[in-house]
C-alpha cells in the first residue's frame, strides 16, 4: 500500500505487499478466503478526503468489506472513489453489489451501469444507463446549451447534424450529479468498466477532475491483471489515495487537475 507523503508500515503477522511480492500475496489471499480459492480483488480506494489510512493488504472478504464501509461512510464529507480490479471470477462483482446495497441502506442515491463488450462502440451508451434514473429531475436544472447537448448525446432529442459537443455534455453530467447530490449523497457504480465506451469514459474523467466538496462516490469494478490501471483517473483527482495490491509498489501516476 502507498499514499503520497507517507511510508508503508507492515504489521507483524500480516501478509506484506511489496514489489515482487505478488505471488506471496495471492497465496495468502487463498488461505484467507472462506470457500473461494482464488485471490481476493485488489482495491484502489480513496475513502477519507485528505487522509486515507487503510489496511495495508486485502486478505479475505472481511478486510474488503471494511474498506467498502469506510468508503461509503466517507462520501457525505466529500468525493471519493473505489476501484476493484482483478481477473474474472474472483468476486469483484460480489463486492461491487455489496457496495450498492450498503449505499441503499445509508439512503444514498445510487446510479449504476454494467457495460458489455458488444456495446463498446456505442457512444454514450454507458452514460445513458448510468444517468437514466435521474434525468427527468436533473435535466431541467441545467443551462440550455448543456441540457440540449446531453439530450442529443443520449438520443433524447434530434441532432442538427453535428456531433454533441463533448465539453457541453461533460459539464451537463457534472451538473446532473451535483444537482442530485445537493439533497443526498450519491454513489455512481460501474461494473466491468473495461467495456465502457470511450465517450462515456472521457466524460466521467472530466467529471472526476472537477468534483471538489460534492458528496459523490465513484465505485467501479474492472477486469484485468494490472492493479495500477485507473480507468477514470481517480488517483490524481482525489487526495489521500491509497494503492493496495500494486505489483509495482507505487500508486498510479498523479497528474495535475485540469
Amino acid at each position: 500500500m502507498c499514499w503520497p507523503g507517507s511510508s508503508t508500515v507492515e504489521p507483524a503477522g500480516r501478509a506484506q505487499v511489496h514489489p515482487g511480492g505478488r505471488a506471496d500475496l495471492e497465496r495468502a489471499a487463498v488461505r484467507g478466503l472462506h470457500s473461494v480459492r482464488t485471490p481476493a480483488p485488489r482495491i484502489l480506494a480513496s475513502t477519507d478526503p485528505g487522509k486515507a489510512h487503510l489496511a495495508d493488504d486485502v486478505i479475505g472478504r472481511e478486510t474488503e468489506l471494511a474498506i467498502l464501509d469506510r468508503f461509503l461512510d466517507s462520501i457525505p464529507a466529500g468525493p471519493g472513489a473505489l476501484l476493484l480490479s482483478g481477473e474474472a471470477g474472483i468476486g469483484k462483482t460480489t463486492v461491487w453489489k455489496q457496495g450498492l446495497d450498503g449505499a441503499l441502506q445509508r439512503r444514498y442515491r445510487t446510479l449504476s451501469c454494467g457495460p458489455v463488450e458488444a456495446e463498446t462502440r456505442l457512444s454514450y451508451a454507458a452514460l445513458g444507463d448510468l444517468l437514466e434514473p435521474v434525468l427527468e429531475e436533473a435535466l431541467p436544472t441545467l443551462p440550455e446549451p448543456q441540457r440540449r447537448a446531453l439530450e442529443v448525446a443520449l438520443l433524447r432529442a434530434p441532432s442538427s447534424g453535428a456531433r454533441a459537443n463533448q465539453r457541453a455534455v461533460s459539464l451537463a453530467v457534472l451538473g446532473c450529479l451535483r444537482s442530485v447530490a445537493s439533497t443526498t449523497p450519491v454513489v455512481a457504480a460501474i461494473d466491468d468498466i473495461q467495456w465502457m465506451d470511450l465517450p462515456s469514459v472521457r466524460v466521467l474523467q472530466f467529471v472526476v477532475r472537477r468534483l471538489k466538496g460534492d458528496p459523490v462516490g465513484l465505485m467501479s469494478a474492472a477486469r484485468g491483471t494490472d492493479p495500477d490501471e485507473d480507468p477514470l483517473g481517480v488517483a490524481p483527482s482525489f487526495p489521500g489515495i491509497a494503492c493496495i495490491g500494486s505489483t509495482s509498489g507505487r500508486c498510479p501516476p498523479r497528474r495535475s487537475n485540469a
